[in-house]
């Protein structure tokens, strides 16, 4: 099977695997609800059942400030209620806000903003970069605009820094970008994280930065070309790919260009696996989408993951999200299983009301079903080349043909 993708944060939490009566180690005289009870300035994100667990999430928001990194995290067994994951990461933050002073901030033409909170130099990970050296804790204004550009600012609305942008309105390929550092491929991390299980997956995988569309839809078109990876701006209908200033697009259809997904499946088979790494690449999966024609309209054999409307701060889990997912399935998980095991680990990223991953496919296939079978064929064929007269007795039984 051969593979095309395009563009690892250890957890941040301890865990512990508990049942509830036991207690836990940073206060060894309450147990896991105590310890949760008394939590200070918590907020209740998710509480549903995601796959086979019940899930509760909470972040960490003091008077509207959202502490980065700071989070609870709780697997419930569905029947029993007994603790299957407890995790938390959680700052005394009396210090960070002995300081600070109510202020008013309000950017152009922005979509989200919001105050967070750095505890520490540590906690701004590869996502963000600040211009200059800053003072910890830090307390800034994050605002992101339209294009997806995700911008930090100080309390006097001074602009200090930027975060790696969500692919908004976006083989392994990962597209078009323009940053105020100047990284002209940001999302390289997450492409080169898929090309590395792509590699062990498939026959051959290729992994490209900036493609041209014709390159892309020499790809999709190729029947051998059976897993497919794309983070880059766009939707469900299209995504930038070229070098900026570059504008050239990959449709989903032939309505307004030639270099179209519609045009590349037309004489292939339904793409394995496809994961649409768009802002809103799943916002619809229906006809009239890249969904619906790298699966050729089916729903058996086939599967399609993506972002549906990414934003913060779900985007800021979405690399471990990825990882966690893909060593899932590279342990043999189904795809959908997998899916929901990472979905379950980082919650934020499947809200109900508002998520922002989905999952359309065949629920039972894995991404070995068919490449194993493959290589199990070949394997065959070729001991037996070995063996001329073994297939000729082979071929009289009727065994062979």
């Amino acid at each position: 099977m051969a593979l095309l993708i395009a563009t690892i944060l250890p957890p941040l939490t301890v865990a512990f695997n508990l049942s509830n009566n036991i207690s836990i180690e940073e206060n060894p005289n309450f147990t896991i609800f105590e310890d949760i009870e008394m939590t200070e300035d918590k907020s209740l994100v998710i509480d549903r059942v995601i796959g086979d667990v019940h899930v509760k999430y909470w972040e960490h928001v003091v008077n509207g400030i959202y502490v980065i990194n700071d989070s609870i995290l709780l697997h419930l067994d569905i029947e029993s209620e007994d603790v299957i994951k407890y995790q938390k990461r959680w700052v005394d933050v009396e210090e960070i806000l002995s300081d600070y002073e109510e202020t008013t901030f309000e950017p152009d033409n922005y979509v989200q903003k919001q105050l967070v909170a750095f505890p520490d130099e540590e906690d701004c990970t590869f996502y963000y970069t600040f211009y200059n050296l800053q003072e910890y804790p830090l307390i800034c204004w994050e605002v992101t605009y339209a294009v997806g550009s995700i911008i930090f600012y100080d309390l006097q609305g001074k602009e200090i820094g930027y975060s790696i942008q969500m692919p908004s309105n976006g083989f392994s390929m990962s597209g078009h970008n323009h940053l105020p550092g100047g990284n002209e491929d940001p999302w390289k991390r997450w492409r080169e994280n898929a090309d590395s299980y792509f590699q062990e997956w498939c026959d051959s995988a290729d992994s490209i930065s900036l493609p041209l569309a014709s390159t892309v839809t020499s790809y999709v078109s190729d029947p051998s070309v059976e897993i497919f990876y794309e983070i880059a701006h766009g939707d469900y209908e299209r995504f930038r790919c070229a070098k900026y200033p570059s504008k050239e697009v990959y449709y989903h259809s032939t309505g307004s260009w030639f270099y179209c997904a519609q045009n590349d499946m037309a004489d292939r088979s339904p793409m394995w696996f496809a994961f649409i790494g768009s802002c809103g690449g799943m916002d619809e999966t229906g006809p009239g989408s890249f969904s619906d024609e790298f699966r050729k309209g089916q729903m058996k054999n086939t599967v399609t993951i993506g972002y549906t409307d990414m934003s913060t701060p779900a985007w800021y889990k979405s690399f471990v999200w990825q990882d966690f997912m893909f060593t899932k399935m590279d342990e043999g998980e189904k795809i959908y299983d997998a899916f929901l095991a990472a979905c379950a680990e980082y919650p934020i990223l499947y809200e109900p009301d508002d998520p922002k991953v989905a999952f359309v496919g065949d629920e039972n296939i894995t991404i070995f079903t068919r490449s194993r079978s493959d290589i199990i064929n070949l394997n065959l064929l070729q001991i037996l080349e070995k063996f001329p007269l073994l297939i000729r007795l082979l071929s009289r039984g009727g065994l062979i043909s």
